[in-house]
């Protein structure tokens, strides 16, 4: 399975979240995500910001998360597994 860089890191930092929970927020113009108490994108540039906007979707396409309300998301068993064995420096099949 491949990922984005941006979907990896996401996804390493929210198994360290007590509930595999991530947020996803656009608010006037602003993109935020966070997890585990972190900001993902409180420095990125306009092209980054691309880039996130698209984890939450490429997640959920590949059965890592699920959304459970508007903008939070939740692991799935294989988002939990995946996360890690990145976090473990590990490829995942």
């Amino acid at each position: 399975m491949s990922i984005s860089q941006e979907a990896s890191t996401l996804l390493r930092l929210a198994v360290e979240d007590p509930g595999g929970i991530f947020l996803y927020q656009e608010t006037m113009g602003k993109t935020t995500i966070q997890t585990n108490d972190q900001d993902l994108t409180s420095n990125s540039d306009a092209r980054e910001l691309a880039s996130w906007r698209e984890v939450p979707g490429e997640l959920i396409r590949l059965g890592l998360a699920s959304e459970t309300g508007p903008g939070v998301f939740r692991l799935t068993k294989s988002g939990f597994a995946y996360g890690d064995a990145l976090a473990k420096g590990k490829k995942f099949l």
